[in-house]
C-alpha cells in the first residue's frame, strides 16, 4: 500500500495597511498576478470559482479553485476541484487602524517526487513567504498591475 503524504504549508507577513483595504487587493483576483510572483494568471469562473494558472519551483500548475467561506475583511478559505488538489486559508487580522497580519495555510498533497522533496525542505513555504513579501511591498508602496516577476 502507497503512503499519501499531507504537506501544510504556513506563511504570514505583516502589512502597514487596514485590514479592508489587504482584503479589498487579495479579492481582486484578476489583479494578484501583479502581486504575486507565483501566480500567472486568475480568471473569476462564477461568483465563487476561480481558475488559476501559477508557476511554483518550476512547475506550471492549473486549477479551479472553490470559495468554501469568504468574511470580508477577516478570511477566505477555498478548495480545489480540478487540477492541483488542495485546501487553503487566508486570514487578515487587524493590529491596529493600519496594520494587518496576513497569513496564508495550504494543505496538499505533493505527488511527484520534485514535489515531496521540495515539501520535505519547505521550498513551498519559501516560495509563499517570497510570494507574500511582495504582495506586502506591492500594496505598502500602492503599487497596481504590473507583470510579475518569474520564478
Amino acid at each position: 500500500m502507497k503512503s499519501i503524504m499531507i504537506s501544510t504549508m504556513d506563511a504570514a507577513v505583516e502589512i502597514a495597511k487596514p485590514a479592508d483595504e489587504v482584503y479589498r487587493r487579495w479579492t481582486d483576483f484578476e489583479d494578484l498576478p501583479a502581486l504575486l510572483p507565483s501566480v500567472e494568471r486568475v480568471e473569476r469562473v462564477d461568483d465563487d470559482v476561480t481558475h488559476w494558472d501559477a508557476r511554483v519551483g518550476g512547475l506550471r500548475r492549473s486549477f479551479y479553485a472553490t470559495t468554501v467561506e469568504d468574511v470580508p475583511n477577516q478570511q477566505i478559505s477555498w478548495t480545489s476541484d480540478a487540477g492541483k488538489q488542495h485546501n487553503g486559508i487566508v486570514m487578515f487580522t487587524p493590529l491596529g487602524p493600519d496594520r494587518t497580519r496576513l497569513e496564508l495555510r495550504l494543505v496538499w498533497v505533493p505527488e511527484s517526487f520534485l514535489e515531496r522533496t521540495g515539501a520535505r525542505l519547505g521550498i513551498d513555504r519559501q516560495i509563499a513567504e517570497r510570494d507574500l513579501l511582495e504582495f506586502k511591498h506591492r500594496v505598502e508602496d500602492g503599487q497596481e498591475s504590473e507583470p510579475p516577476v518569474p520564478l
